[in-house]
């Protein structure tokens, strides 16, 4: 299947769009605009690493809104945040910007053609991920465990938020990992588009995926994953696991 990307820029595109998100919204958190002042007041430091310009970048997440971004050490939370409140391009100049947070994943019995819902399978929220770790451009979160052994999987699909920063350009690419490979591997479809508010990544993969499973009781590499590109930072990551099952 070819590669989409969505514009919404004419009534036909917009439609098809419409309908597209429509078949799956009731499965997916619907995130509103951040309130920054909020996220500023609740940020916990997740990490500190040194950036391709040579500046010291604290990383903070917002559980309750899920949401995470990455900033100069040398400057406040508040400050920071403020600038993200204005827009993407005044906060980038400061080197300041927004990471893809995952709000679905689908774990499917069958293929999209056969089970376009995924009515058989597992599927996980915007409030069933955990953010586990960032380090550099990576940032790791994991799917809550519902169960230990995942059979017969037949289709991924996977999507992200960023209610702020447009990743919608050439260098989004939505990815997933296969259960026996940590080759980053481009998905069969992968697409994004600005809806309510915030922009959406998407991938959905049934031609790579044949009859996988996926036992948490042992190490098992992402499921699924962002990459995007932070202008002037270069790529990022954002990568889903399966939480382990103890």
């Amino acid at each position: 299947m070819d590669r989409k990307k969505v514009f919404v820029c004419a009534l036909f595109g917009a439609l098809v769009v419409s309908f597209a998100f429509a078949a799956s919204a009731q499965d997916e958190d619907t995130t509103e605009q951040v309130d920054w002042a909020e996220a500023a007041y609740y940020a916990e430091l997740m990490d500190t690493f040194v950036n391709g310009n040579g500046v010291t970048m604290d990383t903070y997440y917002d559980e309750g809104q899920n949401v995470l971004w990455s900033q100069p050490a040398s400057m406040t939370v508040e400050a920071a945040t403020a600038a993200l409140a204005v827009d993407p391009e005044h906060a980038g100049t400061l080197d300041t910007f927004q990471w893809v947070v995952p709000t679905a994943l689908w774990l499917c019995h069958k293929d999209e053609i056969d089970d376009s819902s995924c009515s058989d399978g597992h599927k996980w929220v915007g409030g069933d991920f955990n953010l586990v770790s960032v380090v550099g451009s990576v940032a790791i979160y994991n799917a809550l465990e519902t169960d230990c052994l995942y059979e017969d999987i037949e289709r991924v699909y996977a999507a992200g938020n960023s209610n702020l920063a447009d990743y919608c350009d050439d260098n989004y690419v939505g990815s997933y990992y296969s259960h026996a490979s940590s080759t980053y591997q481009p998905a069969d479809d992968y697409w994004c588009n600005y809806w309510l508010g915030n922009y959406r990544y998407y991938l959905d993969d049934s031609s790579h995926v044949d009859y996988y499973d996926y036992d948490t009781s042992e190490s098992t590499p992402p499921v699924a994953g962002f990459k995007y590109f932070v202008r002037g930072l270069g790529n990022h990551y954002t990568r889903i696991y399966l939480a382990r099952c103890l």
